[in-house]
């Protein structure tokens, strides 16, 4: 029974667009749909698969972090992430777990439809077009480049663009807001409906507002993230340098080497855990300890025993910590109640306060993609913080 989707002149211009793609022998093997928040892009896929009869269980949704592919969850697709699809796990001759490219997919798959394509590096993307099958890749060129890695760059130059927003999430106030950040306009002050708040800073640094209220809470410096992290800490009872039971952690960089046991889901930038077991066979010393986390975005998976580097713990006040000589390793992780809007990528939460009296950007479309990044994260309700001089 065909999927009766009603939709607008640009959608339906995307759809005949990647028909002729999909039928053309000679096509390319990626077609791109860019869009911006509240355009559709999901519609478009969904339409489109029942169009060219793909069946579901031969396709293959896929993002960059769990918490991405979480998203897509929820919105009834069978999403997973694109390092579990496409690498498998050995041991080096250390006896250290390793991803390695398959040779073959797992499954049989018609076409991978790749989500939040922004977040794709260019060695990644690389990697996933060895397998032969055809790759419908949808991102927003709003936001922020990948966090590791050079772009892809598909985006630069998509083959369908979206830029109406879809009139049933015309009225949301928080795609509003991110209409005005995308065109570099501020967001006036004030209660805007239910969804969304605009209040000055002062007042989030006097105690108004609690920040304990929010499922996240975003900002745009790393000075900014550790003052919100340790208020957090402070107030729910933390105390000391080391992270505990029931703490929310960040991963900071790509380590490849470390898999969690359960779905081999690579430790990933802007990873995001708690602490289910007190870091062990801690040596200050040596800036080095394991811990056992428990993933956020996938339920009773974790990484269980983990060496981490604890330098940004052992040090929490310095700005930009320096390992030890000899030791040449940054932290894995920090505390993560606070986050940047560059390690928010590809994350969705109900209830977001994003704090923009701190930005740092090199130009003015930096400027642009990090508040715009950090405005799309929230699905239900939107706080920001501004300076009232702004």
């Amino acid at each position: 029974m065909p999927v009766t989707i009603e939709l607008t002149t640009e959608q339906q211009a995307a759809v005949r667009a990647i028909e002729r793609w999909w039928n053309d022998p000679l096509g390319a093997a990626i077609f791109c749909v860019a869009g911006y928040a509240g355009t559709g892009k999901s519609t478009v896929v969904d339409h489109v698969i029942a169009e060219l009869g793909v069946s579901r269980a031969r396709a293959a949704f896929l993002a960059y972090t769990g918490k991405a592919a979480l998203v897509l969850q929820r919105k009834g697709l069978p999403a997973r992430t694109i390092h579990s699809l496409i690498y498998g796990v050995e041991e080096d001759a250390g006896g250290k777990p390793r991803f390695t490219l398959r040779s073959e997919l797992p499954e049989t798959y018609d076409l991978l439809v790749v989500d939040e394509v922004s977040m794709v590096s260019k060695d990644l993307l690389k990697d996933l077009l060895t397998f032969g099958v055809p790759i419908l890749a949808l991102g927003d060129p709003a936001q922020l480049p990948p966090v590791e890695g050079d772009s892809c760059g598909i985006l630069d130059h998509p083959d369908a663009f979206l830029r109406e927003i879809h009139r049933q999430a015309a009225d949301n106030p928080i795609l509003w807001a991110s209409m005005l950040a995308r065109r570099g306009e501020p967001i006036p002050m004030g209660n805007h409906g239910t969804a969304l708040q605009v209040v000055p800073y002062r007042e989030i640094k006097s105690g108004e507002v609690d920040l304990e209220a929010f499922d996240q809470i975003i900002c745009c410096t790393n000075k900014m993230r550790r003052q919100l992290n340790q208020r957090i800490r402070e107030r729910r009872g933390f105390s000391g340098a080391l992270p505990m039971v029931g703490e929310r952690l960040l991963s900071f960089r790509k380590v490849r080497e470390a898999v969690s046991s359960a779905s081999f889901t690579p430790l990933v930038n802007g990873l995001q855990g708690s602490v289910s077991v007190a870091p062990w066979n801690v040596d200050i010393e040596a800036e080095r300890g394991q811990l056992s986390l428990a993933l956020e975005a996938q339920p009773g998976d974790d990484f269980s025993g983990l060496p981490v580097d604890l330098c940004r713990f052992t040090r929490p006040g310095n700005d930009h910590p320096e390992s030890r000589p000899g030791n040449g390793r940054l932290a894995q992780f920090d505390f993560g109640y606070a986050i940047t809007a560059h390690k928010s990528q590809g994350s969705e939460f109900p209830r977001v306060l994003v704090i923009l009296a701190d930005i740092f950007a090199k130009n003015d479309t930096e400027r642009r993609q990090l508040i715009y990044t950090a405005v799309t994260r929230a699905s239900a309700h939107l706080t920001l913080a501004v300076r009232e001089s702004r």
